[in-house]
């Protein structure tokens, strides 16, 4: 498995079944929320909004499903 710091991911989004993380050259890193507890989730979103460009979000068209 490949070890990113924090920073190297630039963008984030969220979507109904999904964690999208942007990183570098074009690369994207996918979180399924199906193996994620409610409160797993919270604690993963409170870390991309403080260390990922907070409110950052990849720039996909919202009705793109995620």
């Amino acid at each position: 498995m490949d070890f990113r710091p924090w920073s190297g991911y630039k963008k984030w989004r969220e979507g109904d079944l999904v964690f999208v993380l942007k990183g570098p050259q074009r690369t994207m890193h996918v979180i399924p929320k199906r193996g994620l507890t409610q409160d797993q989730k919270e604690e993963l979103r409170r870390l991309l909004e403080q260390r990922c460009n907070a409110g950052a979000e990849l720039a996909l068209s919202r009705e793109t499903p995620l």
